[in-house]
């Protein structure tokens, strides 16, 4: 198996190169995000200059596309982080449980007690800003799909 896994020009979908019955056979993975950028890279290159495809083309279009998919990038890390952050509050929640079983003497309690309102304002905030993540992802989606339905109305 091949991996190719190094962003050139802003595209950075996953390559996969494998043996399926005696064939190669090459892999595509990406994000929904990942593939719209593919999409207006390959329209750009239909409609402004087929040279974009391989880093080529107007300077302009390059820097575009460049700050387009260090955007999709950041979304994509926070998304990913937002979700470890819920799992470890998950993990906490029920490390607490079972500790509140085996140590239900007081002092624990009074700790508990102390702890709980502080555990429940980090995860309301973690959980507000995995919401307000998921709304600007919608919006960049949006206006990636307007801009390439611009571009494809513009004839070459």
């Amino acid at each position: 198996m091949f991996l190719a896994a190094n962003p050139s020009y802003g595209y950075r979908a996953v390559h996969v190169i494998v043996h399926i019955l005696g064939k190669l056979v090459e892999i595509q993975v990406r994000s929904s995000l990942q593939h719209l950028w593919a999409e207006l890279s390959e329209k750009l290159s239909d409609v402004v200059d087929p040279r974009i495809k391989y880093g080529g083309g107007a300077d302009w279009v390059r820097k575009m596309l460049s700050t387009i998919s260090k955007s999709i990038r950041s979304h994509e890390e926070l998304e990913t982080s937002t979700l470890v952050v819920e799992s470890e509050f998950s993990a906490l929640e029920a490390q607490v449980v079972a500790k509140k079983k085996v140590l239900a003497n007081q002092r624990f309690q009074a700790l508990r007690e102390k702890l709980a309102p502080v555990l429940r304002s980090a995860r309301h905030a973690s959980r507000k800003a995995r919401r307000q993540l998921i709304e600007s992802k919608k919006e960049l989606v949006e206006d990636l799909n307007t801009l390439i339905d611009q571009i494809s109305k513009v004839k070459p």
